[in-house]
């Protein structure tokens, strides 16, 4: 859900082991975060420094 609604998500890796987590991973698919939601996750991942970025600068 996080990853559909932002546009530099270029694509997103989902893996199962069972037909069942398939299918839950599936229904995230049509889940719409809301504002709130997406700014704890936003504020938890500034937190946490990402090995990708340069000189620890964000560049989304």
């Amino acid at each position: 859900a996080w990853s559909k609604q932002h546009d530099f998500v270029a694509s997103t890796i989902v893996g199962a082991t069972t037909v069942a987590q398939f299918e839950e991973s599936l229904a995230a698919a049509d889940l719409v975060l809301s504002a709130e939601t997406l700014a704890r996750i936003d504020a938890i991942d500034e937190a946490i420094p990402n090995p990708m970025t340069e000189d620890g600068l964000r560049r989304l």
